[in-house]
């Protein structure tokens, strides 16, 4: 209670700001989905030697792919038994002809060329009859650091994929909503209760103490 008696009102509305600083943090904090057109440039990275970073607090990732448009991702954070999942989607209005596809590749150390890295089974491959595909990685019960990521499409176009599940070994909420061409609400983290009770009793005391003053 010194605060309150050395800096009255200044003392109230600070502890206050603290309060909302630390809730609003928390919630900053939490998962969040990573699409492709929120990026610079609207584009993930095709550049082998410079990924797009993927940090601790993204558990979802959402892009596009076809020929000549690889995607490179260096993920932070992930932890040793980690599994990705991966879903590749065909748009909605193909012909008979189509076919698009690709391959995924993996690493602990940056890439040294568009082809490097541990290659991940089965191979991409859209057409009429198979339009939706999902792939698996599994990392190592010891991996530890960077995990270093291609998406290399080698044929067709306009095909969208969606990285998941990243997170949930860590604990964070879990991707599986995440769906071609729309949005995931990531719900916010409740404040705890301890921080709401605080606001709302340094608020009444900041009443109080005006309501001292008047009547002084």
């Amino acid at each position: 209670m010194s605060m309150f008696r050395t800096h009255g009102a200044a003392g109230v509305a600070a502890a206050v700001s603290f309060a909302a600083a630390f809730a609003i943090s928390t919630v900053s904090a939490q998962a969040t989905t990573l699409w492709e057109s929120d990026v610079a440039g609207g584009e993930f990275s095709a550049d082998y030697r410079a990924p797009s970073q993927v940090g601790a607090d993204v558990t979802a990732i959402g892009g596009t792919g076809g020929a000549s448009s690889d995607d490179y991702f260096a993920f932070s954070g992930l932890e040793g038994g980690t599994s990705l999942s991966f879903s590749f989607r065909a748009p909605e209005d193909i012909g008979y002809s189509y076919s698009a596809g690709g391959v995924i590749l993996w690493n602990t150390s940056p890439f040294n060329y568009e082809w490097d890295g541990t290659r991940v089974d089965p191979q991409i491959q859209l057409d009429w009859n198979t339009r939706t595909q999902t792939v698996a990685l599994d990392l190592p019960d010891d991996f530890l650091g960077t995990l270093y990521l291609a998406l290399n499409f080698t044929h067709g176009e306009n095909l969208t994929y969606e990285i998941g599940d990243f997170r949930a070994s860590a604990g964070l909420p879990r991707a599986d909503a995440v769906s071609s061409g729309t949005s995931v609400a990531i719900a916010a983290v409740p404040v705890p209760a301890p921080l709401l009770l605080l606001g709302s009793s340094l608020v009444g005391l900041g009443l109080l103490r005006r309501r001292a003053r008047r009547a002084s």
